[in-house]
């Protein structure tokens, strides 16, 4: 049975970019050496689930997540370069997350705020993974979308420091 997972990293406070969306912030940050954990956790992954801007900036990047289903939250019609393929989707995550249990794999829940706080206000995520670095950007795009999607419990399951200062947080939705 799969699960949902956000996968991000942040600022110490709480930004997944700066103001322009950029992610510049992260450089110095991971490499082949140090991946903090990422070349385990996408070994589990089948479905990659993003919002539109995070997946135009995905295409910035000219980067695909190979072999995986991506699915795109998105109210506009969006570009998808040849040799590629999306599912687009809006509105309500319910009846995708019914199906990405039911795959073998996990599905990795990207970005941006305003899809996971839908996520979230359907208690749809399984597990949190986020791993903080240590820039604070003042300003920025935030992971918590503002307004409440409703209170949820979550249990800390492992907590990982690097001597860089990154530390990475995993938590387990309880209810």
């Amino acid at each position: 049975m799969g699960k949902i997972v956000l996968y991000i990293a942040t600022s110490i406070d709480g930004r997944i970019a700066d103001a322009n969306g950029g992610v510049e912030f992260l450089d110095g940050f991971g490499s082949a050496a140090e991946d903090y954990g990422y070349s385990q956790f996408i070994k589990t992954i089948g479905t990659v689930v993003m919002g539109s801007a995070t997946y135009e900036k995905l295409l910035s990047f000219s980067y695909w997540y190979e072999g995986m289903d991506h699915v795109i939250f998105s109210t506009r019609e969006l570009h998808v370069p040849e040799g590629r393929s999306i599912r687009q989707l809006s509105g309500d995550p319910r009846e995708l997350a019914a199906e990405l249990r039911n795959r073998d794999k996990d599905a990795w829940l990207v970005g941006g705020a305003a899809l996971l706080s839908s996520f979230l206000e359907h208690k749809l995520v399984d597990t949190m993974i986020i791993t903080v670095v240590p820039r604070y950007l003042g300003s920025g795009i935030s992971l918590w979308q503002d307004g409440n999607p409703g209170q949820s419990k979550w249990t800390l399951t492992d907590c990982k420091k690097w001597d860089d200062g990154v530390v990475q947080l995993q938590y387990a939705f309880q209810g």
